[in-house]
């Protein structure tokens, strides 16, 4: 049984099967190597991945999702036109 769902007297419902996830992630790390003429630097790329079983929410009897907070339509409105700004800047979008 997942230990997430242990503290809150929840249980996977017999019977379902769990869905594989993988998360996956790439890192860039920079390393300098020494040589004759000097240092370097050297620019590599470690992927990074690893397996879990995940269940639905849907799966787990007495599970009840945390209310979520809704901000006001304002600042709503705010945060969305600030990252459509940042995203046109950094990817040429809305151009």
């Amino acid at each position: 049984m997942n230990p997430l769902c242990t503290p809150v007297d929840t249980q996977v419902r017999k019977g379902e099967r769990a869905s594989p996830v993988v998360f996956w992630k790439i890192s860039d790390r920079e390393e300098q190597e020494a040589s004759d003429e000097g240092a370097e630097d050297d620019r590599r790329s470690r992927v990074f991945a690893r397996g879990y079983s995940v269940f639905n929410a849907a799966q787990v009897d007495g599970y009840a999702a945390p209310a979520l907070p809704v901000l006001p339509e304002a600042e709503r409105i705010g945060h969305a036109e600030a990252f459509l700004g940042r995203a046109s800047e950094s990817y040429g979008l809305l151009s």
